[in-house]
Order: C-alpha cells, then sequence, then structure tokens
C-alpha cells in the first residue's frame, strides 16, 4: 500500500499534483496536531474544493498539550514532529496497510541531505519523487502553477520555536490573536518555573519574551532553515 506524507506546503502540494498526473492514487495523509497555521488548513479545503482530498489525521492538541504541562516549545526538544506527526502517521499506515507499505516524502531536488538523515520504520519503504525527477522547489512552483491552482504558504506549526522573527511578525500581522495565545503559555510556564526553581525564565525564542521578538526593530535571529518534516 502507498501513501503520501503531505504537510501542506509547496512541496507536499506539488508531489501530490505529480503523483496524481502519473495516476497513482496512493492517499495523501496530513497529521492535524490543531496548531499547523490556520492558511495550511485553508489550503486544505481549497485542494478539495478543486479534486485533492487528503485524510486529516487527528494527532491531538500540541498546543493544549503544551498548555496542560505548562511549558513551551524550545529549540533544543525536537519531539513535536516526532510525537505528532511522524509515529502518528507511521501507526497510521502500518495499521492500513498491514505492516507493510511506500511513503512518499516531498523532499525536492537540492535537499537529498535531508532525505539521507530520514530513517525507515519497520515495514516502510520510502521514496522521493521530487529528487529522482530533480524536481527542484523552483520546479515546485511551476508544478502548482501549471495546475492552475495558488501556491501555499510555508508549512508549521504557528508557534514553532525554529520559526524566523519575520514569520512571527506576519503572524502578529495577520492573526494577533494566536501571538497572544504563544504570550499567555509563555506567562503560565514562567509562573510555574517562579515556584519550582527561582530565579530561572525560560522564554520563547532566544532568551527573549515573544513580545519583544514579534515587536522589536532587529534582523532576523535564525537564517537557517527548520529542521523538522513540518517544512514541506
Amino acid at each position: 500500500m502507498e501513501f503520501i506524507s503531505f504537510g501542506g506546503g509547496l512541496n507536499s502540494v506539488a508531489m501530490l499534483l505529480l503523483l496524481r498526473d502519473d495516476g497513482n492514487d496512493a492517499e495523501a495523509v496530513f497529521a492535524d496536531h490543531h496548531a499547523d497555521w490556520p492558511e495550511t488548513y485553508e489550503y486544505l479545503d481549497y485542494l478539495a474544493g478543486h479534486g485533492y482530498d487528503v485524510t486529516r489525521l487527528d494527532t491531538g492538541d500540541l498546543y493544549e498539550y503544551f498548555w496542560r504541562k505548562a511549558n513551551i516549545p524550545m529549540r533544543f526538544q525536537r519531539w513535536c514532529t516526532r510525537d505528532f506527526k511522524t509515529q502518528p502517521l507511521h501507526s497510521y499506515m502500518r495499521d492500513k496497510s498491514g505492516g507493510e507499505w511506500v511513503t512518499y516524502i516531498g523532499f525536492a531536488a537540492g535537499e537529498e541531505h535531508r532525505a539521507a538523515r530520514g530513517r525507515e520504520a519497520a515495514g516502510e519503504s520510502k521514496q522521493y519523487p521530487l529528487i529522482d525527477r530533480g524536481i527542484t522547489r523552483a520546479g515546485c512552483e511551476e508544478i502548482i502553477r501549471a495546475h492552475g491552482l495558488e501556491l501555499p504558504m510555508k508549512s508549521g506549526c504557528w508557534f514553532c520555536p525554529f520559526q524566523r522573527v519575520g514569520e512571527l511578525r506576519h503572524l502578529k500581522r495577520i492573526h494577533p490573536e494566536l501571538v497572544c495565545r504563544i504570550r499567555a503559555l509563555e506567562d503560565r510556564c514562567n509562573e510555574r518555573i517562579a515556584r519550582d526553581k527561582p530565579g530561572m525564565a525560560p522564554f520563547y525564542i532566544k532568551d527573549r519574551p515573544i513580545m519583544s521578538v514579534v515587536e522589536a526593530e532587529q534582523t532576523d535571529l535564525f537564517e537557517e532553515e527548520r529542521p523538522c518534516m513540518c517544512n514541506l
């Protein structure tokens, strides 16, 4: 059995279109932890309206998980994708396939290093159709436009600590209520820390409070891409 690991970004959309053009009806599955940018959910509806259905696998509410723990995501902890994306996808695919399946991953040409880091689950065989065909991210844009579709925004969690400052400021401009939720989570975490470990105050980004990050005039703190599977 075959599945498309669908993240909702440029690469995975182009891969879905490419495979459908080939007559490949592999099930596209999106691991939904309820914390992707609202535009990603809108784009899923948009694709469905154009005949491209994607299974939404409910993997729990990531923000509520952090709220219950009175904690915030941090850059040195990279388990979110594993626990709320990768492992639930593997469980779904394993159960539905009976134990052996093919997963199509949307890494583009030029991202071979990301494919090399990926590990296969027991019973899984990964394939990288964009890399195999030499399709770059620019090529992904061409494929989507050639199908008469709008380009999706970069996919990812709206409170992911790997976001760039520009992304967080954009979030504040178009979804200020979500930045307020980040601030509330940060405050809740620091209230717990103040009780348990007086003198410590972990902040959201680079030891800085979220509001100082989104409001200060400064250059981007992070130049590298986010090293997680959400960014597809």
